[in-house]
């Protein structure tokens, strides 16, 4: 073996990013066709070479796409060029991805009223998703940007209340306040490649009005699942939260 080929054979060629795209560059004169990686702990599912650049013309770039579950960490293996090989290291980043169904969450609630529903979550990503006993976010309604601008631009502000004022309060009007959701009983995390069905409670403010129509998402590391509420009449008290543990 040559000194060029010994060089080329001890260095070891990199490629870094989540399992669906790790990119990496192998210089020289390759024949791109012959190219394919192999790693060992990580199963590689698809290789893709890139058009070589004017600029770099000795320089090959690729991405490889292993399975989406596997961990974040690094892995060792070889990158075949066709007349010989080189060692080839893989740094797998953490890649959060929950995907829900519904897409959507489509709601009516009342003021202070509970409402329990049931989601479909699947961890297509490579690290566990945590849910938490309890957490929060904001319902508004759109439209409330519209109205609160009409308002602060035709009321004729005061010393004591400047039109920036009449915009913030007019917005405030179209808030929705907080929801409280909590999934029924304690849950693991889901782990990669896991699929399951929660039951959660949304527990929604005295903020709601009737005929309003709100939105907001559930956000957690990896999953953000949009929420539409409709607001409608009081129903009736709304159920105790110590339901849902």
């Amino acid at each position: 073996m040559s000194p060029a080929a010994r060089r080329k054979r001890a260095t070891a060629v990199v490629v870094s990013g989540t399992p669906r795209r790790l990119h990496g560059t192998v210089e020289g004169t390759v024949d791109a066709s012959a190219l394919s990686v192999a790693l060992e702990g990580a199963e590689v599912r698809q290789l893709t070479v890139f058009p070589t650049k004017r600029d770099s013309p000795d320089t090959i770039r690729f991405a490889i796409h292993v399975a989406p579950e596997t961990p974040p960490g690094r892995y060792e293996g070889t990158v075949d060029l066709g007349e010989h090989s080189l060692p080839i290291v893989a740094d797998v980043t953490a890649y959060p991805n929950v995907r829900s169904e519904p897409q959507t969450l489509m709601l009516e609630a009342s003021a202070e009223a509970t409402v329990t529903t049931s989601v479909l979550m699947h961890n297509a990503g490579n690290v566990p998703c945590e849910i938490p006993t309890k957490s929060t976010f904001c319902l508004f309604d759109g439209s409330g940007f519209e109205h609160a601008f009409w308002a602060a631009l035709t009321t004729e502000p005061t010393p004591e209340r400047r039109r920036i004022d009449i915009l913030m309060d007019d917005l405030a009007d179209y808030h929705g306040g907080l929801v409280r959701i909590r999934p029924a009983g304690r849950h693991p995390p889901i782990a990669p490649g896991e699929t399951r069905e929660l039951k959660v409670s949304l527990r929604f403010s005295d903020r709601v009005r009737p005929q309003r129509s709100y939105v907001g998402a559930w956000d957690l590391p990896g999953v953000r699942l949009p929420i539409r509420v409709h607001g409608v009449g009081p129903s009736g008290p709304a159920e105790p939260e110590s339901e849902v543990s």
